[in-house]
């Protein structure tokens, strides 16, 4: 047998460079989709959204317990599985999904840039490249014309407030409203994952991946926050309560004190704590199971 390489009888260039190619050391090809780079970077995935689907967004359910909560260990639970309904209520949906924040709910703050309240539950973190906290996610988001309602149409699956763009004393409120608390007058308060939260933010555009123009949340404020569950009592009726706020002592991602700093969690701290509290709690994580769903509705 001859030891000449075979290519070799090819003619002219084509020859040469494919003998070249042949002698040289052939690294192997790693390619990710832009869905594996997701589920890699924040360890959740979503739902692609196909062409000629009716419903982009549903709404998240408020859980129903079979009792009232009265222990951390309860109200963890609870926080855990809306933070699981994330991976089972975000898609990725077209551009065009947000248009109700231009026709919507929305007025105009005493700058006059456009702003609505928006509410959602906060299910999800993402981080910076050097691992601080970058951005929260809302899942469910709807307009309400008033804070305090906890009912409304998902205007998008899920929707993203940046930390940086968190403004404690900002006003982005109605002018004419008379309730002192949507103005920020009380700058103090704390944010946990799973709770139904309420924002005043100004509506902004921004360019996607793909290019597109899309609507989005710029500067906001929160408003009101709070872990919510269904319940239903001796005499049948299923009513809406408050987890006390005395039992919330996990998953906080935001404290802001009285005089307005706001103190934003480790990230990586965070993500140990969810961690563990999935492998203690796996029927609250991954292994929950929806035995019944009921409308969301004003919260008692």
């Amino acid at each position: 047998m001859s030891d000449k390489n075979p290519l070799l009888a090819l003619s002219g260039n084509i020859g040469n460079r494919l003998v070249k190619l042949s002698q040289q050391k052939q690294e192997p090809d790693i390619w990710y989709s832009e869905r594996s780079l997701y589920k890699l970077r924040f360890g959740m995935d979503f739902h692609e959204y196909q062409e000629g689907e009716e419903e982009t967004s549903e709404m998240v359910p408020i859980l129903t317990m079979r009792h009232r909560i009265k222990t951390r260990e309860e109200a963890l639970k609870l926080q855990l599985s809306y933070r699981t309904l994330h991976t089972r209520f975000a898609k990725r949906t077209p551009y065009s999904q947000r248009l109700e924040l231009a026709h919507g709910t929305t007025h105009k703050d005493k700058t006059g840039a456009v702003c609505a309240y928006i509410v959602g539950f906060v299910t999800d973190f993402a981080t910076f490249a050097d691992g601080r906290l970058a951005r929260i996610c809302l899942t469910s988001p709807f307009l309400v014309e008033e804070p305090g309602i906890a009912n409304g149409k998902p205007f998008d699956s899920h929707i993203w407030l940046r930390v940086e763009r968190l403004h404690v004393d900002g006003d982005y409120a109605d002018p004419t409203d008379p309730d002192p608390r949507v103005h920020n007058q009380d700058l103090s308060g704390v944010i946990h994952i799973g709770e139904l939260l309420t924002i005043a933010a100004q509506i902004n555009t921004y360019v996607d991946s793909q290019g597109r123009k899309r609507l989005g949340v710029g500067e906001w404020s929160p408003l009101f926050a709070a872990l919510i569950y269904g319940y239903t009592g001796a005499d049948g009726r299923s009513v809406y309560k408050h987890v006390p706020v005395h039992l919330l002592k996990h998953l906080r991602l935001l404290k802001i004190e009285s005089n307005g700093t706001a103190r934003w969690a480790d990230a990586h701290m965070l993500a140990c704590e969810v961690e563990n509290a999935e492998r203690r709690y796996p029927k609250s994580a991954g292994e929950m199971r929806l035995t019944h769903d009921i409308p969301v509705g004003e919260a008692a």
